[in-house]
């Protein structure tokens, strides 16, 4: 079973060397044989482990460093890999002198003055494209599991969900054959008509108390679109990533397991605490 061809490929690739690859078999050995939501648990645990670093250097440069978890360095690698791909140079035969690393910070900061050059203004261009692979059962949570990115990031269900509800990610939703059922986001996206109206709005996160403003928040669907909530006014309200985290946390988020809902109408957000 997937189990056991987990099991030999960890240890064959463990042999080998290929760090990257022992990683990944290692996540999705975990999300099959550990305890019950331990891909879950792992990643709120190493997301309080994020981190990131500046610190100039004597020559003026400045030093990066840091580490994401696992959801987080998806959405990373997502915006990052467009931007870093080679670009023809014709004082080179054509090719990109540049190497992989500086194409990478070079990409990092163009994203960079992208997100200062868009201000305050709703967003109008699409976000960075997440592709994930995950069974429609897994998806759903009825079976253990993970999903997969195409760059082999393993992402756990609860994590899936979460991206799912923005338009940073297509799912690649497979029946239990393996047959695509869904590789798309046309009915869940929210246009950007949709989303100035959400900011114009909620003017910021709606959760309870929070004061994060538009720009640093994502549309969350109440109604999950999984469970057959539309991408509407009446069923969208604007969270920052914490508490969009904390919505779509499942069991570990007090939200849910206090059956926290809201009222959505044209004018308003109401949370019923």
């Amino acid at each position: 079973g997937k189990r056991e061809e987990a099991l030999a490929s960890l240890t064959v690739m463990a042999q080998t060397g290929y760090d990257r690859h022992v990683i990944a078999v290692g996540r999705t050995l975990m999300a099959l044989v550990g305890a019950d939501r331990s891909l879950e648990d792992n990643e709120t645990a190493l997301r309080t482990l994020n981190s990131l670093k500046l610190c100039p250097l004597a020559n003026g440069m400045v030093a990066i460093s840091g580490q994401l978890d696992p959801e987080s360095g998806a959405v990373l690698s997502a915006a990052l890999d467009p931007l870093s791909a080679p670009t023809p140079c014709e004082a080179n035969g054509g090719r990109d002198p540049r190497q992989g690393d500086r194409r990478r910070a070079d990409a990092l900061v163009e994203l960079c003055r992208r997100a200062t050059a868009a201000g305050g203004n709703a967003p109008t261009t699409t976000k960075a494209q997440i592709v994930v692979t995950i069974d429609y059962d897994r998806l759903l949570g009825a079976v253990r599991g993970s999903g997969t990115t195409l760059a082999g990031q393993v992402l756990s269900p609860q994590s899936v969900r979460k991206l799912a509800c923005d338009a940073s990610i297509i799912p690649m939703v497979l029946g239990s054959q393996g047959q695509p059922l869904d590789v798309g986001r046309t009915k869940r996206l929210v246009t950007p008509a949709l989303l100035a109206a959400l900011w114009a709005r909620d003017k910021g996160c709606t959760f309870p108390g929070c004061g994060r403003p538009p720009q640093w928040t994502d549309a969350h669907h109440v109604k999950h679109w999984i469970d057959g909530g539309t991408t509407s006014l009446l069923n969208l309200t604007l969270q920052c990533g914490y508490h969009h985290t904390l919505q779509c946390g499942y069991h570990h988020a007090w939200v849910h397991q206090r059956d926290l809902t809201a009222t959505v109408t044209a004018h308003d957000v109401t949370w019923q605490t």
